[in-house]
């Protein structure tokens, strides 16, 4: 049995793997350093992240790290309870911890329910938009033929 994220005895997060071998009980413990590490890879814009959840909605990996180290519960927010259920797809939602609107891609992972998400701040993808229209406007000003 694979175990959501719990809090070692020196209070890092990790996540528990308990099975019975041999009529015994053996524990090991999985910090969730790799996870971090495994996120920090994901960048996107100026503050778009990879957020990692457990199968209850808990933080395994987030740039935050005030919200790592209190395994905090994100399962309030939309795209995770979706990843919760075992789904995957986009959502907006507004995010207390970025204090933004934001759109998210996200998806479950199949074994251990983890849910992965990939949000970015709104803000970003409507600024980018604007850029490319405004280039999209001057290249159509540019080709309409000027007087002889």
């Amino acid at each position: 049995m694979l175990t959501g994220v719990l809090a070692e005895p020196d209070g890092d997060p990790a996540i528990f793997q308990i099975d019975v071998i041999d009529g015994m009980i053996a524990i090991g413990a999985v910090r969730t350093d790799y996870f971090i590490a495994l996120s920090q890879e994901v960048v996107i814009g100026k503050r778009g992240h990879a957020t990692i959840v457990d199968k209850h909605g808990k933080i395994l990996a987030h740039p935050l790290e005030n919200g790592r180290r209190e395994m905090k519960d994100l399962s309030e927010i939309a795209p995770v309870r979706e990843m919760m259920a075992g789904r995957k797809g986009v959502s907006i939602f507004y995010s207390p911890a970025m204090e933004s609107d934001m759109i998210a891609g996200f998806a479950s992972v199949a074994g251990p329910k983890w849910g992965v998400k990939v949000p970015q701040p709104l803000s970003e993808l409507e600024a980018r938009a604007s850029e490319v229209n405004r280039h999209a406007i001057g290249v159509i000003i540019a080709a309409i033929p000027h007087g002889s």
